[in-house]
């Protein structure tokens, strides 16, 4: 059983920030991990994009908005599947004036050794993660390619010009917080938007 990034982390020989084993490793069903915090800054270029920003926020995939201390949650909840697979679904909350929410279906690709995460209201946005990096307070993981779920497992792959280029740092603060760092932006236009800040973690029972 175990994590979806249980035989990504199984390749590298640092031991982990005890927040970061709890988030990523967690494997539990039933209690979550919760974590409560703000982004010191959330951040964004080329306003033109507003509309289409909006549109997707709709989508629960982005969002237009921009701030500094905008309070943050994280719920990260496990599913497991007949097979006996893990999946781990992170359920974000931005509280700017309207409060942008938006969840991701985790889960391990064992032919391509990569993390798939399955996004918006549909869940046909995937997105395969690679880890770039592991130390001992700390991980970075990038986008490595994107996929439209068309029907059933068929999938078709994004135009390279609207392949996401994303990057997320995550280090362990203490033994109880996590501090985050993401950048997300397109081949085309470099860094779209952004946000950095940090979390506590606590648990809690699943939301019914």
């Amino acid at each position: 059983m175990g994590s979806p990034f249980d035989p990504i982390l199984a390749d590298w020989h640092h031991p982990l920030a005890e927040p970061l084993v709890r988030l990523f490793l967690h494997d539990d069903p039933t209690s979550d991990v919760l974590l409560v915090g703000a982004m010191d800054r959330v951040w964004r270029r080329h306003r033109w994009l507003n509309p289409a920003l909006a549109t997707l926020a709709r989508q629960r995939l982005l969002f237009p908005d921009a701030g500094r201390d905008v309070p943050a949650t994280l719920r990260v909840h496990v599913l497991r599947d007949s097979a006996g697979g893990t999946r781990q679904v992170w359920g974000r909350r931005f509280r700017f004036e309207a409060v942008r929410a938006f969840e991701a279906e985790l889960s391990y690709d064992r032919g391509r050794n990569l993390i798939v995460e399955r996004l918006g209201r549909t869940g046909r946005l995937e997105i395969t993660w690679r880890m770039e990096s592991v130390e001992p307070d700390g991980l970075a993981i990038s986008a490595a390619g994107g996929w439209i779920r068309i029907a059933g497992r068929r999938a078709i792959p994004l135009p390279a010009v609207l392949t996401p280029r994303a990057r997320a740092v995550q280090r362990g603060v203490g033994r109880d917080s996590i501090a985050v760092e993401v950048t997300i932006g397109l081949p085309v236009l470099g860094p779209i938007l952004g946000y950095s800040g940090t979390f506590r973690m606590t648990s809690a029972r699943p939301v019914p």
